[in-house]
């Protein structure tokens, strides 16, 4: 089969710039995410934030503020195995709420998320975007963690 040289050129010049995009788009940063969720929670006032390890690649951030306590993991949103993880690792008196493109939604709104995910998986595969991560937060009853400036953060 022959090609035309024109659709030559065409491959050859569009081969690097689809390279180059893909670079500069590149995988998302678990760490750069807990990083800067850190460096967010700090900026808010809490004095006692630390990241640790929950499970052999699952990180949590807990931080504090007076009585007001977080915990905040990154929630793979087709499964919902995380909630009860978080159930166990936080108090029954908690309120729990995921934050996605910068706003907090009730924990079992997970329809959106859902969607956003398997369309950013997509896009992400052939390296046209980075997904943002959606976060699972407990909260203690004093806090009002859902007024948190989360779109500052996503």
């Amino acid at each position: 089969m022959s090609y035309s040289p024109a659709f030559k050129w065409f491959v050859g010049l569009l081969l690097p710039v689809t390279f180059a995009w893909k670079l500069s788009v590149g995988p998302g940063d678990a760490n750069g995410t807990y990083a800067a969720l850190s460096q967010f929670l700090h900026d808010r006032g809490f004095n006692d934030v630390k990241t640790e390890e929950m499970m052999d690649g699952m990180w949590a951030v807990r931080a504090r503020k007076g009585e007001c306590r977080l915990f905040v993991v990154e929630v793979d949103s087709g499964k919902g195995w995380t909630r009860n993880l978080m159930r166990t690792l936080t108090d029954a008196s908690d309120e729990l709420f995921i934050v996605f493109r910068g706003s907090a939604h009730d924990y079992d709104s997970t329809w959106s998320t859902v969607t956003d995910d398997i369309y950013f998986r997509i896009l992400r595969r052939i390296g046209l975007a980075r997904t943002a991560p959606v976060l699972g937060v407990a909260a203690s009853p004093t806090c009002a963690a859902r007024r948190l400036p989360w779109d500052k953060f996503s």
